[in-house]
């Protein structure tokens, strides 16, 4: 992007900017560990100081106390990580045919509904999310639906 057009965007937002209160002090704590339904929010190929790909996904918490909280989950494509790296981009509605289809996969992750178990863990010396597992609602509902209240008799 050429300093003109930089320029140019940033203009654009000079309004919102001033319209726009500072987020508060602590707004990047982990959230606490447990269930959350959030929607993708973002999704970008990534590279490790160490060479590895990953797709960053970033979702937004869209329901209880902490609506509109972020958490990231980095699927890192290493031969390890592939066979779940396929399995939980299934989970979220995307199969990719090659590798290579990972470069398409922003558009149709965009706003998927899922809930995430959030645990935490410590990491160089600070305390971070980390996503432990997922499913997207429309299973989750339907799963919860199938299991009846006829089917937990006592």
């Amino acid at each position: 992007m050429a300093d003109k057009d930089i320029l140019k965007r940033l203009k654009e937002l000079d309004a919102e900017w001033q319209q726009t209160d500072a987020a508060e002090e602590g707004s990047f704590e982990p959230l606490p560990e447990g269930d959350y339904t959030c929607v993708v929010l973002d999704v970008d190929l990534v590279k490790s100081s160490n060479d590895n790909i990953g797709l960053n996904v970033q979702f937004e918490v869209v329901e209880g106390e902490h609506e509109g909280r972020h958490v990231w989950h980095s699927f890192w494509l290493t031969e390890r990580n592939i066979p779940y790296v396929k399995r939980d981009l299934a989970i979220l509605g995307y199969e990719a045919k090659t590798a290579s289809d990972l470069m398409k996969a922003k558009g149709p992750l965009m706003h998927k509904k899922a809930i995430l178990r959030v645990g935490r863990e410590e990491y160089e010396g600070r305390t971070r999310n980390r996503v432990k597992w997922f499913t997207r609602v429309e299973e989750a509902q339907a799963a919860a639906a199938e299991a009846g209240d006829d089917d937990f008799q006592f």
